[in-house]
């Protein structure tokens, strides 16, 4: 997506037709898949036979939870081509509103929607976070939430941690570590800037 949008912008500073076109549509798909990596509130995974502490955070499909619950944030986000499809050429034939039967009193959400097979749910990042225990995450989800821009895509939440992706490999930082970084951005921004995405080193030390 990056080389693509890249060479677009290449070709509209050339004078090449239907490149602005091109670059607009490649900008807007990545926007959408960003708001599908974040996975923030109405963009996220749910899967009601998992417990509150168990819920994917961000993109983070289990492929034995279904394709039917892992494709809802590629739908939920808005349409780049048809109506209702999201981020797809079509929209497939699928509902998330409620399945037939009854859940056992022991389901994780029996208590939330009294024994019903709701699917069609959605839990904000922070809520996860305060279930799987990682308070100083909430300020990384916050940092980061819509209102103030999307998750960079290189950064990725994690309850203990942050992962980092330099576009091949992907490293966990913890939040000491990156106090460390952080506070080295003040004497030495260029060499920290090697290190973390520039938008998390703002986000941090905000």
């Amino acid at each position: 997506m990056g080389d693509w949008i890249s060479r677009q912008k290449h070709d509209m500073a050339a004078g090449v037709d239907g490149a602005q076109a091109r670059l607009a549509a490649a900008e807007t798909l990545q926007q959408r898949l960003e708001l599908i990596l974040y996975g923030e509130a109405p963009y996220d995974i749910f899967v009601r036979w998992k417990p509150l502490d168990q819920q994917p955070i961000g993109w983070e499909p289990d492929l034995n939870d279904s394709v039917r619950l892992n494709i809802r944030p590629w739908l939920s986000v808005p349409a780049v081509g048809k109506k209702g499809a999201g981020v797809l050429r079509d929209r497939p034939k699928l509902q998330w509103e409620k399945d037939r039967g009854k859940d056992v009193a022991s389901a994780p959400w029996y208590g939330v929607f009294g024994g019903e097979r709701i699917n069609d749910h959605h839990l904000t990042l922070a809520e996860k976070m305060r279930a799987r225990g990682g308070a100083r995450t909430e300020r990384q989800v916050t940092a980061f939430s819509p209102q103030r821009g999307v998750l960079p895509p290189e950064v990725r939440l994690q309850p203990d941690c942050l992962l980092i992706s330099d576009s091949l490999h992907w490293c966990s930082v913890k939040p000491e570590v990156m106090a460390t970084l952080t506070s080295s951005l003040q004497t030495e921004k260029a060499a920290a800037a090697q290190v973390l995405p520039k938008a998390f080193c703002a986000a941090w030390d905000n």
